[in-house]
């Protein structure tokens, strides 16, 4: 078995996952300006109706009166179901299982595609719920006709995610390092549909393992190279090392052979929030990864789950959390068990309590400060995606300097040119006594951009463009 803490042992500041990673004298901001850490919502829509589901995003992303109080206007976002099964007015596309036929269009559909359109709905929370076989083995549920069908909707209707989240014991779910009862990954499997999954422009996979209990966030910088060999130390390998069920040393990952990719995906597991990493069928993907804390990711306990202390220490040390919720199902606070008596429930207006309308309310608070970047899932996954792997060239010259935004480089999803899209919030920042600046979109004309000393980032001036969020529709 390996050791990571050996592996780990003479890991830099420089390459630990804190950003930014390189003394170069133009590097990309971590967050957009002033911003200095950021949260995103990773809401599974399990047990979401519609009414719940109006009733706590009315507040939290609209700017309206609510019961709660004024609309707060944050750029949270969510998922949805191509069938919900059982859990019939859970928001998706079909209230039914997948072998039900004729398909029957839910209500709730115009919704999900306005939503989906608009970049609200940007999570796919696998295809759905599969019906329980009557002999609890789930290696025959599903097949690849199903996921052509879901997909072949989607894109029918206009609706594009790019971040897939595993659901309970879906077949359609994605297992990669970690693959036991996960499908849409095994070429074997009747249901493998990862090649379109990917084909159809998702590229975002959260996988069961991918998950942080008692670390909140990545990309966190630490004080000293002492505070950095603890955190090596006490980071819980054992839950990344094993298939869900094994020890690590009963059924070993397929872990890369060649040193240097071990140490970068153990960096990865470590300290980042988006991993590349190979699938059980040999294809790479970008998996990203979720925090949920030691108590059942529910509305109950988000005041637990995300607190002030918490956020604060986020800040300070530049992090980004992704938070996973279930905000359609309460529970008991605490640590009971998911399956003990009263332990859950469906959410209903009104979903949040004071307390959870608080948290909210203090979340809302840091990011019209100017701490605290919020986005969707999927936005705050492509600045991450962006700010990692793009690639500057610089010429300083003795009056005048130019950078030119020359592409982006992904071991995953190959190299590209920089777009115009890529540039909502974008944040550069260079010394303070550097000349004029022009920054470049490859070989283009220079791009208007705002220059000012950042509190941030002592000695350093910021070059940035405004971030815009999105607008929500009530």
């Amino acid at each position: 078995m390996i050791s990571p803490s050996r592996i780990l042992a003479n890991l830099t500041a420089a390459e630990n996952g804190a950003r930014p990673s390189r003394q170069a004298s133009v590097v990309v901001r971590p967050y957009p300006y002033p911003f200095i850490a950021a949260l995103a919502l990773s809401n599974d829509v399990d047990g979401m109706s519609r009414a719940a589901f109006e009733d706590w995003h009315g507040f939290v992303n609209g700017t309206g009166e609510t019961a709660y109080g004024p609309g707060l206007g944050l750029e949270v976002g969510d998922s949805f179901w191509v069938w919900s099964g059982t859990r019939y007015d859970a928001l998706a596309i079909h209230r039914q299982f997948p072998d039900e036929l004729d398909r029957e269009d839910s209500p709730d559909l115009p919704r999900i595609v306005e939503l989906a359109r608009a970049g609200w709905l940007d999570t796919l929370h696998s295809f759905g719920n599969w019906r329980a076989p009557p002999d609890d083995n789930r290696e025959n549920l599903g097949d690849r006709a199903q996921a052509v069908y879901a997909l072949e909707t989607l894109d029918r209707l206009g609706v594009k995610p790019k971040v897939f989240v595993n659901h309970s014991s879906s077949p359609s779910n994605v297992g990669g390092l970690w693959g036991t009862y996960q499908k849409a990954d095994d070429q074997d499997h009747p249901m493998y549909c990862l090649d379109l999954l990917k084909a159809a422009g998702l590229r975002y996979f959260w996988i069961d393992a991918c998950l942080n209990i008692d670390k909140f966030g990545d990309h966190l910088h630490y004080e000293n190279d002492e505070r950095l060999g603890d955190a090596i130390a006490l980071h819980p390998w054992n839950d990344w090392l094993r298939r869900a069920g094994k020890r690590a040393d009963e059924d070993p990952l397929d872990l890369p052979r060649d040193k240097g990719d071990l140490r970068r995906l153990l960096i990865g597991m470590f300290n980042e929030t988006l991993l590349p990493i190979t699938a059980r069928d040999g294809a790479p993907i970008l998996a990203f990864k979720r925090y949920r804390s030691p108590y059942l990711p529910t509305a109950s306990t988000f005041p637990i789950q995300v607190t002030a202390r918490k956020l604060d220490l986020l800040e300070k040390q530049g992090g980004a959390v992704i938070v996973y919720q279930h905000f359609g199902i309460t529970s008991l606070r605490g640590r009971a068990k998911s399956k003990a008596p009263g332990a859950k429930g469906r959410s209903a207006p009104p979903v949040l309590d004071a307390h959870e309308a608080a948290c909210w309310r203090g979340i809302a608070e840091r990011q019209r400060d100017g701490r605290l970047f919020v986005a969707t899932a999927r936005r705050l996954l492509d600045w991450l995606w962006l700010r990692d792997r793009i690639v500057i060239e610089t010429e300083e010259g003795q009056g005048r300097w130019r950078v030119r935004l020359a592409s982006v480089r992904c071991s995953v999803l190959g190299e590209r040119p920089v777009e115009a899209a890529d540039l909502n919030g974008f944040a550069l920042l260079i010394p303070e006594g550097a000349p004029e600046v022009a920054v470049t979109l490859g070989d283009g004309p220079p791009i208007p951009m705002k220059r000012q000393s950042d509190a941030a980032h002592p000695g350093r001036h910021v070059l940035h463009r405004p971030w815009t969020p999105l607008e929500w529709p009530g």
